[in-house]
């Protein structure tokens, strides 16, 4: 369970079992069974200071609109949230594992960045998320963990009072789409979350679910998907990046491979001799950020590669420049 959400809730009791040593009204007998629990919360709290765990988990907790009392919440609001979380987490474990992401459809590495609901928050309306345990005990902390503990910080600045940094700087755009996604669902159904991970606790009362929300709002994705002539100069399926020269233009493209081309070169032998240093038509979707009307880096994913006969003298005199 999300260290954090255990902390709170044994200081929360320990509160409540000081409150009753203070009342001058106990008896010898019931000061000392207080007394007795006291010793035994200080003692799980020491426990939970000093364990590490190094598997993801994370509560997601909500309050406003969504939530009746302390038990109920409304399925919807529940499945967008559960989904949204999700997607940004898998989204950016594809990226830190070096695989593209579409802008639209499955994140790729999902079966290896799923998180599966353990439980309801105990005393608030929520979830604990976990990523399940592998077949041997781990010394080091998963790369799923080291990725959700990345979501929470993003989340966290993006919210932040901060006007003067650029948040969404060096955010891919799936990043963005996916957060934005998440941040909708949170603002249009009028509520306010709590996230709590291992290493950290993220308050996000209304004004910085508002301020969440019109910062990933008003950067517009551009997306294209183009079929170009042109030359593969390079393909490395280790590290999933492409270099391509397309027909009639100074400008080289780099970028990332698909899951599917990375496959193709993998399985075919033949894959590099027949498409690299040869004309082919590349399937290249590219994705870039704007923020108030001023674009960011565009991202360039090759996502299919077929071969093609050259138009002639003129395309290899452009491939000879």
């Amino acid at each position: 369970m999300a260290k954090a959400l255990i902390k709170a809730d044994l200081l929360r009791e320990r509160q409540s079992v000081l409150s009753r040593l203070n009342d001058q009204s106990s008896s010898d007998l019931g000061a000392a069974v207080w007394r007795s629990r006291l010793a035994t919360l200080e003692a799980k709290l020491n426990e939970v200071e000093e364990e590490r765990s190094t598997r993801a988990s994370v509560a997601l907790l909500f309050e406003g609109d969504p939530v009746v009392g302390t038990t109920e919440i409304r399925a919807d609001f529940a499945a967008k949230m559960l989904d949204g979380f999700q997607n940004l987490v898998g989204v950016m474990y594809a990226q830190s594992a070096g695989r593209h992401v579409r802008g639209l459809g499955r994140a790729p590495l999902l079966d290896q960045s799923r998180l599966y609901v353990r439980e309801m928050a105990r005393g608030s309306v929520g979830f604990i998320l976990e990523e399940p345990e592998g077949q041997q005990q781990e010394i080091v902390d998963s790369a799923l963990k080291s990725v959700v503990e990345d979501a929470v910080v993003m989340i966290e600045t993006i919210a932040g009072p901060d006007r003067d940094v650029d948040v969404l700087e060096g955010l891919s755009p799936r990043v963005v789409q996916s957060a934005h996604k998440l941040a909708k669902a949170l603002v249009s159904s009028h509520a306010t979350a709590k996230i709590m991970s291992d290493d950290r606790t993220v308050l996000l009362p209304e004004d910085m679910v508002r301020t969440l929300f019109e910062r990933l709002d008003e950067a517009r994705i551009d997306e294209q998907v183009d079929r170009l002539p042109g030359t593969i100069l390079g393909l490395l399926p280790e590290s999933g990046k492409f270099e391509f020269k397309p027909v009639f233009s100074d400008e080289t493209l780099l970028g990332d491979t698909s899951t599917d081309v990375q496959f193709r070169y993998i399985a075919d032998p033949q894959f590099h001799d027949r498409f690299v240093m040869r004309p082919v038509y590349a399937t290249i979707r590219s994705l870039q950020v704007f923020r108030a009307g001023r674009p960011g880096k565009r991202d360039y994913i090759l996502e299919d590669v077929e071969a093609r006969e050259p138009d002639g003298l003129t395309e290899l005199l452009d491939l000879a420049e």
